[in-house]
């Protein structure tokens, strides 16, 4: 718990709030969850073409285009936007996870594709996720390879490299810059996740029917909110009365 509060006291001072606090949220590491399983289905359908090894740079982007015709027909189900929904809510937004008290509304629907438009909003949803999480993967991959890189190379492991950093010496000193690739992934993963956040209320936001639906249903309670308070006001009102009268 000390430990926990000098964290939290140190990401308030200043200069360093802005480098400490993503380390801090939970929800840094949901929204980092969130996107590294949209890349779930791409890395599947490599292993069938074009694979995962030996690959030239052509092939490389057909990882990310294989798959986009089983994506855009997945999100033509109704069902699919209200899963979308769901997973958006519970990863990509503040709450008790995320130690973070908020009534904020995410602005995220968790109903089925009711019309044309929300299954291509929710198609180009799943496509970006896709792609998104395809990206935070390849610089989670290399980050976290150049750190324990130079780990290897503080302890004495000869020629390692990466695609960003190539390591041929030896020595305690390149210990020193190896948590400078994690805490960079960090800030990366919560600048890609609160991205993420906004596109999935443009694109996961309710439609205007279900704006309106909501609206016509939130009338109805005020309607009959007010019809139980006349109700209880007349009521009061004659016994009151009555009582005055006696």
């Amino acid at each position: 718990m000390r430990g926990r509060r000098r964290l939290r006291a140190l990401c308030q001072d200043g200069g360093m709030s802005g480098l400490l606090l993503p380390l801090t949220r939970a929800v840094t590491y949901t929204r980092w969850l969130h996107m590294l399983v949209g890349a779930f289905v791409p890395f599947v359908c490599a292993l069938v073409h074009p694979g995962l090894v030996g690959l030239s740079p052509g092939e490389r982007v057909l990882i990310g285009v294989v798959p986009l015709p089983l994506v855009l027909a997945a999100a033509m189900v109704p069902s699919m936007r209200r899963a979308e929904g769901l997973q958006a809510r519970l990863m990509l937004f503040p709450g008790p996870h995320a130690r973070v008290r908020t009534d904020e509304d995410p602005g995220v629907s968790a109903v089925p594709s009711a019309s044309w438009s929300d299954r291509a909003r929710t198609g180009a949803w799943m496509v970006l996720r896709m792609e998104v999480g395809l990206v935070v993967a390849l610089v989670s991959n290399e980050l976290l390879a150049c750190a324990l890189s130079l780990v290897g190379a503080a302890f004495g492991t000869p020629k390692a490299s990466t695609l960003f950093l190539h390591v041929s010496g030896r020595g305690w000193a390149y210990a020193l810059p190896a948590p400078v690739p994690v805490l960079v992934l960090i800030l990366f993963v919560a600048g890609a996740g609160a991205l993420m956040a906004r596109a999935a209320r443009r694109l996961l936001g309710p439609s205007l029917k279900e704006r309106l639906a909501a609206l016509e249903q939130r009338t109805e309670q005020l309607l009959e909110r007010n019809h139980i308070a006349r109700e209880l006001h007349d009521s009061l009102g004659h016994a009151l009365t009555l009582a005055v009268m006696r």
